[in-house]
């Protein structure tokens, strides 16, 4: 038997305010001089905590526990979902990747991780006086309930009292379903009088009736059929405070970026998409979605960014900088000085299903990366830009030496070229990327390259191997347009008429005459 004490801190919604208030209880019983340690036995986050033995971890369990006192430790956050998609995540169990799994994929799978997670707990347990547990999204999803392995499924496991976080609400606790239980109808009336009603409101974000309802009742757009009074833990209802619209700067954060409605609702029109990391202006917010300059986008999408984030970390494309730096003291981060004279374009030539930015970013604090002794400053996808280390340091990932002039005096950057991802993108993004550092650091066009100038490795590979790519590339940094001739430039190279090559220099009579030959067979 666990001697620690627990309490479970669960919100009505994601964003509640669980974890700061979890970091609050952390630090309240640690200057009570109890041992403490948080615990979420499943998050989900884009960006991690790296331990100091090389494990991934969530960064509000990190948080928590330095609150606590207390060493981060994967045992406070068993099971780490990195999302890859709208519908995938990378899956991380006590720090290391199992894989990437769909939705579907993982919902099959995660009944298999509750032994890991309560082993995880027990040992916490076991060394502490106090766990503080968080909860994860709102605990009011039936759909989830089945399987459920960070809500009241674990609650009821390790026997933790529960508190609930939001901004306004109406808590219905029906005990054991005797007197005090609601039937549906009585909670859809009292609903209705809060001006509110069951299902077909946009603005219900969580109703909970758990194991039962009474004999029929039946709402706009649904039903409960039971033949029992409510006898569950719980029915949430939660209401955003009204005369406080949120405004000002948001930054998109899902990984696949998020669409532009034509009204405030998922029923109007898709009208476009930001890309993950896009800063965008709300001004308006109405039944949870916010008005941009292109359109509506649902808030909760969208993370609020200070006016020194805003100016500091974001392209003139309005893509922000995410930073997920290589700890220091690691062998892959010399730390010496980078005067910023160069910067470097690279391929990363992994062509693997999810070798995003995001990923790159995990390799370079692995222990293959430590010990190869590679690193490099940026890695850009079609989403978003990663940074690995501050710019004024150097790295390597010229292939020059250690103190080479390619590592020792250029920033690196990195273009993925994943299967599925949009590597025209990724260098647009890149290229936004490169304005932002040459104005920065006062680096001139003329001294943006290839990795190829300081080894001769053939790199950026897929650049280099295709006409006029380099040139066009250089342009975007330049922020010009494309050529006037690009199209045709294009045309002539994918119909075998022309190289594409050297589109400045003049043409002989001779090879306007193979080309008109090639042309005419073509046509032929």
């Amino acid at each position: 038997m666990s001697r620690a004490k627990c309490i479970m801190v669960q919100g009505t919604m994601s964003g509640a305010g669980k974890s700061l208030l979890c970091a609050a209880l952390c630090r309240i019983f640690a200057q009570d001089g109890y041992r403490a340690a948080p615990f979420k036995s499943q998050n989900m986050a884009l960006n991690s905590h790296v331990t100091r033995d090389g494990l991934e971890m969530g960064r509000a369990q990190a948080v928590q526990a330095q609150a606590a006192g207390a060493e981060p430790d994967v045992r406070m956050n068993p099971v780490l979902l990195k999302p890859s998609s709208d519908t995938g995540s990378q899956v991380i169990v006590l720090g290391e990747v199992r894989g990437h799994m769909s939705a579907a994929e993982y919902f099959r799978y995660k009944r298999q991780l509750f032994p890991e997670v309560l082993a995880a707990y027990d040992s916490l347990a076991a060394e502490h006086d106090v766990i503080v547990i968080e909860g994860a999204g709102s605990p009011a999803e039936i759909n989830l309930r089945a399987d459920d392995i960070v809500n009241m499924g674990l609650a009821l496991r390790v026997g933790a009292p529960v508190l609930l976080a939001g901004d306004k609400l109406v808590l219905y606790c029906s005990g054991d379903g005797s007197g005090d239980a609601k039937t549906p109808e009585g909670l859809r009336d009292e609903l209705a009088e809060l001006g509110r009603r069951y299902a077909a409101s946009k603005d219900l974000r969580a109703l909970g009736l758990d194991s039962g309802g009474s004999s029929q009742c039946r709402f706009p757009g649904g039903s409960i059929s039971s033949a029992r009074r409510v006898a569950g833990y719980f029915c949430v209802w939660l209401k955003k405070k009204e005369g406080e619209p949120m405004k000002g700067k948001f930054k998109v954060t899902p990984s696949v970026g998020v669409n532009i409605r034509s009204g405030p609702g998922s029923g109007y029109g898709k009208v476009g998409a930001y890309a993950c990391g896009t800063v965008v202006a709300v001004d308006e917010v109405r039944e949870g979605w916010g008005k941009t300059g292109l359109g509506w986008v649902s808030m909760g999408y969208l993370e609020a960014v200070s006016s020194g984030q805003e100016a500091d970390q974001v392209t003139d494309t309005g893509l922000v900088i995410s930073r997920d730096f290589i700890p220091p003291g690691r062998k892959n981060r010399p730390g010496k000085a980078n005067p910023c004279k160069y910067i470097t374009v690279h391929e990363t030539g992994n062509t693997a299903q999810g070798a995003d930015a995001q990923a790159h970013a995990s390799y370079l604090k692995s222990s293959a990366a430590v010990e190869d002794r590679v690193s490099w400053h940026y890695t850009v996808d079609g989403h978003g830009i990663v940074q690995h280390l501050p710019d004024a340091e150097t790295a390597y990932h010229a292939g020059d030496g250690a103190d080479g002039p390619g590592n020792g005096t250029s920033i690196g950057i990195e273009i993925c070229v994943n299967q599925g991802g949009d590597f025209a993108a990724a260098q647009a993004n890149a290229a936004a990327l490169v304005r932002l550092l040459m104005g920065e650091h006062g680096i001139p066009i003329e001294r943006v390259v290839q990795h190829n100038r300081w080894n001769g490795k053939d790199c950026p590979y897929t650049i280099r191997h295709t006409a006029g790519a380099w040139e066009a590339f250089l342009s975007l940094c330049a922020g010009e347009d494309a050529p006037w001739y690009a199209q045709a430039q294009d045309w002539v190279q994918a119909q075998g008429i022309s190289d594409g090559a050297r589109p400045d220099s003049p043409a002989t009579r001779a090879e306007v005459w193979e080309m008109l030959r090639r042309f005419g067979k073509e046509g032929a």
